[in-house]
């Protein structure tokens, strides 16, 4: 594993999606078992979605809302002090 997350380190990326892990008997006889492992993935550069954090802030105050913790007009405020901060 650590030899892939340096393979994709190298070719800049920061995830790797896909890994698949095969492995197998390789002993030639009964009295040793020796395994073969080998990890395949695809090495992809990811960002984070752009407005990430003001998704998650909306959603948390929705949350509230549905819970009753907020008023409409609480609701409402929230929402416009999170759009204006990501505007």
């Amino acid at each position: 594993m650590n030899l892939l997350k340096e393979s994709a380190k190298s070719l800049n990326a920061n995830a790797i999606i896909g890994l698949k892990v095969d492995f197998g008997s390789i002993s030639s006889d009964s009295s040793s078992n020796m395994f073969m492992i080998s990890l395949s993935g695809t090495a992809v550069r990811t960002r984070p979605l752009p407005n990430y954090n003001k998704l998650k802030l909306l959603l948390e105050v929705k949350t509230y809302f549905e819970q009753g913790m907020l008023s409409e007009t609480d609701y409402q405020n929230e929402c416009r002090k999170i759009e204006e901060l990501y505007s």
